[in-house]
């Protein structure tokens, strides 16, 4: 009998049961996390967005987005003031942004291009992008964290 219960309790380590819900699956490519971003239908958001680029200055830190019906409705810079508020609403990227980003990097084979999805939503949480070595201010790097879905 104890035999049998160490067999069963090393098959459950093995298999990762925790007896909670599974982690989602990872994600590992454009479609699929569009997909899970569609199933996930979240309308009403917000995350902090980091931005890495040839941009105006006060757009180059840790921003807090409120994202409504596809539009940003707020934005505030978390080290800085955002006086251009217009100009930030413009430049800075929604999900459905970063998708579009990504669908236009990949159709002009970029030098650089690495993504990471979150596995629960499928929004982009990671895109470093370099488009050519010929080009010295083409390159992006978004960083998005601290996603919250809102009513």
């Amino acid at each position: 009998m104890k035999k049998l219960n160490g067999i069963l309790l090393a098959a459950l380590l093995v298999s990762g049961c925790t007896g909670g819900e599974m982690e989602p699956k990872s994600i590992t490519n454009l479609e699929a996390a569009k997909a899970r971003w569609a199933e996930a239908n979240v309308d009403h958001y917000e995350m902090t967005v980091e931005q890495r680029c040839y941009c105006p200055l006060e757009l180059v830190q840790p921003i807090r987005i409120s994202v409504k019906g596809g539009e940003i409705v707020a934005v505030q810079g978390l080290e800085k003031a955002i006086e251009k508020q217009d100009l930030a609403k413009a430049e800075l990227k929604t999900v459905a942004k970063l998708f579009e980003f990504l669908d236009q990097a990949k159709a002009g084979q970029p030098k650089k291009l690495v993504e990471r999805y979150n596995s629960l939503y499928g929004y982009p949480e990671h895109i470093d992008y370099d488009g050519s070595a010929r080009i010295a201010d083409d390159e992006y790097v978004f960083i998005v964290r601290d996603f919250s879905p809102l009513d």
